[in-house]
């Protein structure tokens, strides 16, 4: 049994554009504020595109690696997995769920509760969470807390490749660079009992 795997995806590594099936039309609508020239290299590439897919006559079997970072209270860390997915003309691509399989678990990282906590230590004063904070004040240095997150999740990229260059031969290393790499980050204790907003501009 295979599973759709749905598009477009949320990645972490990197920059992806996915164009879900059936959205190759030429609508303008959905071009707004894009001038005319770009507009119609957009729809031209379109229309190539769907010219690709149209001369698919063959499924095509694929390795594709996954990621599932977990965001404890304590620490986080990165699993990886890799499994086989299968791409048919004018289908998708699905996932064949009895073949995932996990490759790595990377190394143990500093968790999103002690990022939060070092930031509000820092901008907020000791004792922060035993009496009251001005969010407005806290609300300007936001900054600082996306450069927190950021050194983090490129450690955990780190991690990633490495997992990947150490697990994978070189032909797999083709076809999961090729299809790029879905990330998921899970994470409850870690930030549950910080303020909301905190937590959104975290993410």
């Amino acid at each position: 049994m295979w599973l759709p795997v749905y598009v477009p995806l949320l990645l972490v590594f990197g920059v992806s554009l996915s164009l879900p099936q059936g959205s190759l039309g030429t609508d303008s609508s959905s071009l707004r504020g894009v001038d005319a020239d770009t507009e119609k290299r957009i729809n031209v590439g379109k229309k190539h595109l769907q010219t690709l897919r149209n001369l698919e006559t063959r499924c095509h079997d694929s390795l594709q690696a996954l990621v599932v970072i977990d965001a404890g209270s304590s620490s986080t860390r990165t699993n990886v997995f890799l499994a086989k997915t299968r791409s048919c003309p004018n289908k998708g691509r699905s996932i064949d769920p009895d073949s995932i399989q996990l490759i790595g678990a990377g190394k143990r990282f500093a968790g999103l509760r002690v990022v939060l906590e070092e930031w509000l230590d820092t901008y907020a004063g000791k004792d922060w969470e035993s009496r009251p904070v001005d969010a407005r004040l806290l609300f300007q240095y936001v900054p600082q807390m996306h450069e927190g997150a950021k050194k983090l999740m490129q450690l955990l990229e780190e991690d990633t490749v490495a997992i990947l260059d150490s697990q994978l031969n070189e032909k797999q290393k083709v076809q999961v660079k090729a299809l790029g790499i879905p990330s998921m980050l899970c994470s409850t204790a870690g930030v549950r009992d910080f303020h909301e907003w905190y937590r959104d501009a975290l993410f």
